[in-house]
């Protein structure tokens, strides 16, 4: 990693157990350089469009997932405030994960994004690992991030 002064963290959370090493390091980083750190999680159920008759309409889904994710920022906020990181925040997007984590780099100008390795072990991917470094790329020659990209344990 560059020596640039890291005033501000994003850290992207899909929720998955492979997630944890990802926030590990994102926490790490914010205590190291005494930084803000914000994590990430957006949701996508628009799969559900075309998976037939649900029993529930989708806003409901979105609802309850938001919820969910609410809570889960909430604990992650928890753990890095326990650590010791005096700034700690989150946000909850609704849609397309590759784009709502684009608008949030965006909004928040952070110096570094953290982000996981693709894993597909409990399902869908958000990224494939060509097109995560196509965004990778695309964020670091737009807005000059640094991106750490984090292994699952």
């Amino acid at each position: 990693m560059s020596e640039k002064n890291i005033r501000s963290i994003i850290c992207a959370v899909y929720g998955k157990p492979s997630s944890r090493a990802t926030v590990t390091r994102a926490i790490n980083l914010a205590l190291e350089h005494n930084a803000k750190l914000t994590f990430v999680h957006a949701i996508n159920a628009e799969f559900l469009k075309s998976s037939g008759p649900s029993m529930m309409p989708l806003k409901t889904v979105y609802k309850q997932l938001h919820d969910m994710g609410n809570f889960a920022m909430l604990m992650l906020i928890d753990r890095a405030e326990r650590r010791g990181v005096s700034q700690a925040a989150y946000l909850v997007r609704e849609g397309d994960v590759q784009a709502q984590l684009h608008k949030a780099v965006l909004e928040l100008r952070p110096d570094l994004l953290v982000i996981g390795e693709p894993t597909t072990a409990l399902g869908e991917a958000a990224f494939k690992s060509q097109s995560l470094k196509e965004f990778i790329q695309q964020l670091q020659d737009a807005l000059h991030i640094q991106v750490e990209i984090v292994e699952p344990e």
